[in-house]
C-alpha cells in the first residue's frame, strides 16, 4: 500500500503470499488475523523456494 501510495485503508482485493514451507505452516496460525489487519478479503499461501507477495489492491475512485 505505501508503495503504491496508498492509505492503509485501502482493502486488499487478491493476495498471494509464497514462502517456504516451514514458514507458510507458521503463517497459517495467524493469517486470518494478518488479513484483518490488511483488510483482505483473503490470502493465498503458496508454498515456494523464497518470500513474494503479490497484492492487488481495490481501484482508486479517481
Amino acid at each position: 500500500k505505501t508503495d503504491a501510495k496508498r492509505s492503509l485503508a485501502t482493502p486488499v482485493v487478491a493476495c498471494t503470499v509464497t514462502d517456504t514451507a516451514e514458514r507458510i505452516s507458521l503463517l497459517r496460525l495467524v493469517v486470518d488475523d494478518v488479513a484483518a489487519a490488511a483488510r483482505a478479503t483473503g490470502i493465498d499461501l503458496v508454498e515456494g523456494d523464497a518470500l513474494s507477495a503479490d497484492v492487488e489492491l481495490e481501484p482508486a475512485d479517481d
